[in-house]
C-alpha cells in the first residue's frame, strides 16, 4: 500500500496552536499545560475498502493494522500496511460468527478484544494467527447476559477482569466485573449539581464514559464524554478502589437539562505501562462543522494522575491507541483514514 505523508506546514500549524491557547475552554486553561503541535507522519484513506468506515485501529506488527467499522458488510477489516492486502471478518449480522453491534476494539496480550454489545459478549482476536491464515481466530472470554447490568461499552482489565458502567444503578459511574458478568466493586457516580437529575438521565450521563487499563490490569483511568471528569483507580484484592478523580463541570447543561451549548468532553482513550492518553474535543454537539466526537487535543496522564503532557494533533480523529512509542488514531470526518503519529517522550 502506497501510505501518503502528510507534512504539515509549520508556521500554519503554530498559528493554530496560538489560537487554541486563546481559547475560552475552561478545561484547558485548568491543564496549565502548554499547547505542543504534533503532525501525522503518513495518513491511509478507508474509504475504498468497500464503505468500510474505520472507527479504531489496532496495531499488530509492523505490517498487520485490525480496524473497526461503524458502517459496512462487515464489523472488522485487517490490513497489510506494506502490500494493501486486506481481509474483513465477522459479517454484520445475527447468524454464527456474525455481530449487530460490535465496538471497544482495544489490545489484549498478544490479540485484540472486541465487544459484541448484542449478545453481551466479549470475544479475543488472534491477531497473528488470524493474519497469517484463511479464517478468523476467535476465542470467547467474558459472557455477561448473566447479570443484571450488561455493558454497552467497555475495557478489559487483566486476566478475567472487565471495566464498564453500570446499566441498573444511577449512583454508580463504573463497575468492575468478571468474565461471568458478575459485578465484583463499583465506583461511585460523579457528584456534579448539573448531574442532579435522577434516574435513566443519570445512569445515560455515567454510561457515556471510556475505559482504559494498563497492560496488567492493575490500574485503570475512564473519562466522561458529558463532562471533562476523570477517574483513576487500581485493582487490590480484587476490589477496584479509586484513588484520584477530576471533577470538571459539563459545558452547557443547566439544571439536568442539555442546552445549545453542550460540548463533548473525552472521546478516546488508551494507555500503556506509563501514561494514559486522552482525546479531549470541546465541540458542540449541535451546530458545529466538526463531529463532536473528533478531536484535536490529546491529554497525556500519568498513572499517579498527573498531567504530563497536551498536544494539539494537526488532524481530528476519534479514537486513540499507542503501540511502542507509535500512537495510532482513527477519523470519520471528512473521510475514513487512520493516522500514524510518533509520539515525543513525555
Amino acid at each position: 500500500m502506497k501510505i501518503t505523508l502528510f507534512l504539515a506546514n509549520a508556521a500554519l500549524l503554530s498559528a493554530l496552536v496560538i489560537s487554541c491557547v486563546k481559547e475560552k475552554d475552561h478545561f484547558l486553561r485548568t491543564l496549565s499545560l502548554a499547547p505542543v503541535p504534533l503532525e501525522a507522519v503518513d495518513s491511509i484513506n478507508i474509504d475504498r475498502f468497500n464503505l468500510f468506515q474505520a472507527r479504531s485501529v489496532v496495531a499488530l506488527d509492523s505490517s498487520w493494522i485490525l480496524l473497526s467499522s461503524v458502517k459496512g458488510d462487515y464489523k472488522l477489516m485487517f490490513l497489510n500496511l506494506c502490500t494493501s492486502e486486506h481481509f474483513f471478518a465477522i459479517r454484520k449480522g445475527r447468524g454464527p460468527g456474525e455481530m449487530i453491534n460490535g465496538n471497544s476494539l482495544h489490545r489484549y496480550g498478544d490479540g485484540a478484544a472486541f465487544y459484541d454489545s448484542n449478545n453481551a459478549t466479549c470475544v479475543k482476536i488472534s491477531l497473528n494467527k488470524t493474519a497469517a491464515g484463511s479464517s478468523i481466530a476467535i476465542d470467547t472470554i467474558g459472557v455477561f447476559n448473566s447479570g443484571p447490568s450488561k455493558p454497552v461499552f467497555m475495557t478489559t482489565c487483566g486476566s478475567g477482569g472487565f471495566i464498564s458502567g453500570n446499566l441498573t444503578d444511577d449512583k454508580v459511574w463504573y463497575s468492575y466485573y468478571d468474565s461471568t458478568g458478575c459485578i465484583l466493586s463499583d465506583i461511585d457516580m460523579l457528584q456534579l449539581d448539573e448531574f442532579a437529575a435522577g434516574g435513566d438521565t443519570r445512569i445515560s450521563w455515567m454510561l457515556s464514559s471510556v475505559y482504559t487499563s494498563d497492560p496488567e490490569g492493575k490500574r485503570v483511568c475512564v473519562a466522561n464524554v458529558i463532562s471533562p471528569s476523570l477517574s483513576f483507580s487500581k485493582v487490590d484484592a480484587g476490589i477496584l478502589r479509586e484513588y484520584k478523580r477530576y471533577s470538571n463541570a459539563p459545558c452547557g447543561i443547566t439544571n439536568g437539562r442539555v442546552t445549545g451549548e453542550f460540548r463533548s468532553a473525552f472521546n478516546g482513550i488508551d494507555s500503556d505501562d506509563k501514561y494514559v492518553y486522552v482525546l479531549y474535543s470541546g465541540n458542540r454537539i449541535r451546530g458545529g462543522t466538526l463531529p463532536s466526537n473528533e478531536c484535536r487535543h490529546l491529554i497525556v496522564y500519568d498513572w499517579d494522575g498527573n498531567p504530563v503532557k497536551r498536544y494539539i494533533l494537526n488532524r481530528n480523529v476519534c479514537s486513540v491507541h499507542i503501540d511502542s512509542g507509535t500512537l495510532w488514531c482513527a477519523s470519520t470526518y471528512p473521510e475514513s483514514c487512520v493516522y500514524r503519529f510518533d509520539m515525543p517522550k513525555p
